[in-house]
């Protein structure tokens, strides 16, 4: 998969006080996979995950996918990491997922503490199962330690 398109709302300074977004166009990798999308330059803790698909997904048919926000740690390893966030739309083997409109945000729940330290990956976990197409927009938004 292509590295995604990459904007950033960061600034020089970095200052503490300050919530940071940034957005990453995905475009359907075909296959499961794991994308470095940026490293922390200081300790702090992911505040908000926003998934934008492109296309709608219907509710509770057998094609579905997960987008997940791991921490990757300081070697960029996605396996093994710590989950940050993490959303499915479709059906998964544990029962009904809701469906997705095209262009309708999707807020992906910080589903445990969000918190990095210097020079770890963020990174994006793109699981799918069936026939989807799962072109997107995720919006990540963060805040540094004082």
């Amino acid at each position: 998969m292509a590295a995604p398109t990459f904007n950033s709302t960061r600034n020089a300074w970095e200052r503490a006080d300050t919530e940071f977004t940034d957005f990453f166009e995905l475009v359907d990798p075909t296959a499961d996979d794991q994308i470095t999308l940026f490293r922390t330059r200081k300790a702090g803790r992911i505040t908000a995950c926003r998934w934008v698909p492109k296309a709608t997904l219907a509710a509770g048919t057998a094609n579905y996918y997960q987008i997940g926000l791991v921490n990757g740690g300081t070697n960029a390893d996605a396996s093994g990491t710590v989950a940050i966030a993490s959303q499915v739309g479709g059906t998964n083997s544990g029962g009904t997922a809701p469906g997705w409109t095209a262009d309708t945000d999707v807020d992906i729940p910080i589903t445990g503490t969000g918190t990095f330290v210097a020079s770890e990956a963020i990174v994006v976990d793109y699981d799918e199962t069936g026939t989807v197409t799962p072109s997107g927009l995720l919006q990540v938004s963060y805040r540094y330690d004082p």
